[in-house]
């Protein structure tokens, strides 16, 4: 597991396959993010921002569409400047 800074706190980030269906999670108030491996690399990008938006804008007005809207557009953004992920070994 990694951790990342989120709002001065300190978040737990997952990847593991998720029983639920769901392609990520966030648990309020201080995580993890979990999200699921089985995407693909664009998928899980958005996943990743989709479940970043949710853990830094938990407690705002920000609906879930906006965070979907705000996931998809940055992820296009990002995948049409080339960004990938690649395994890290």
């Amino acid at each position: 597991m990694i951790s990342v800074r989120i709002r001065g706190r300190r978040i737990g980030v997952l990847v593991k396959k998720l029983r639920s269906g769901n392609y990520g999670e966030f648990s309020r108030p201080d995580g993890p993010i979990c999200l699921e491996p089985r995407q693909s690399g664009k998928e899980f990008l958005d996943t990743v921002i989709h479940e970043g938006l949710h853990a830094r804008f938990e407690d705002a007005e920000m609906s879930h569409v906006e965070v979907a809207r705000t996931s998809g557009d940055l992820t296009r953004l990002l995948w049409a400047m080339g960004y990938r992920k690649v395994e890290v070994k």
